[in-house]
């Protein structure tokens, strides 16, 4: 799919909103994109249902419960309006629940996928999804690619707005220490990173390897920021000798 992220969130998101305390939605979310995240890294062969247990499963649980831990410290460092997101870090949920999401999410990655890859299994059961449509001469399951990330998109932004405006799915926001210019700092460092990154992905033509680059330091930034001001916690609480 053209956009990983938000799209392949609308499938997942839903069941947050609709019951959010059986359901822990950065798990959700980041079990969503994670078949796709290995392109940065030129591995290829991620979407085979076998990849989900040396993959997407363990490199999902990884980025929950970093963004996880990150949420509270993180989401204090923005504006005010923005700062309940911190209700998503940690405590609640235990590891069960997260493991759960990540593999719902990842699941319902593939079988998206499915019908809108040339090599998917909705290729062998409707072969007409190989011809060619009248959208600008692409096969048809490059056209439900493109319209399942447009339609993708405005679905998960949709439930993403109206799970953050209902408190009963996403509480106050959590009280953390604020330290702007640490916070700051760890961002513009990863963010430069990142940056570095995709662009040499992009001067040697690996777009797709660039997107899923960029998702990746998106993901970087609040837990960078994060380590920052908890850097800066441990080194004043430390004793002196």
């Amino acid at each position: 799919m053209p956009l990983t992220f938000p799209s392949h969130a609308a499938v997942v998101l839903p069941l947050w909103r609709y019951w959010p305390r059986r359901w822990e939605p950065v798990s959700l979310v980041i079990g969503s994109t994670a078949p796709d995240l290995a392109f940065a890294f030129g591995i290829e062969d991620t979407h085979r249902w076998d990849a989900l247990l040396w993959w997407s499963v363990p490199v999902g649980m990884v980025l929950t419960v970093a963004l996880r831990w990150s949420a509270p410290r993180a989401a204090v460092h923005l504006p005010k309006p923005l700062r309940r997101l911190g209700s998503l870090g940690d405590g609640g949920p235990r590891w069960w629940a997260c493991l759960l999401g990540v593999v719902v999410g990842a699941v319902s990655h593939l079988l998206w996928d499915g019908w809108s890859h040339y090599d998917g299994y909705g290729t062998v059961l409707v072969p007409a999804l190989l011809h060619r449509s009248p959208f600008w001469g692409m096969p048809w399951y490059a056209a439900l690619q493109w319209g399942f990330s447009g339609l993708g998109a405005v679905v998960a932004v949709v439930f993403a707005v109206q799970a953050y405006r209902d408190p009963r799915v996403l509480g106050p926001a959590p009280q953390a220490p604020r330290r702007p210019l640490r916070f700051t700092v760890g961002v513009l460092l990863a963010g430069l990173a990142g940056a570095v990154w995709t662009g040499s992905e992009l001067l040697a033509g690996h777009r797709v390897m660039a997107v899923e680059c960029l998702l990746l330091t998106a993901f970087a930034l609040p837990v960078a920021g994060a380590l920052a001001v908890s850097t800066a916690r441990s080194s004043q609480s430390a004793p002196v000798s």
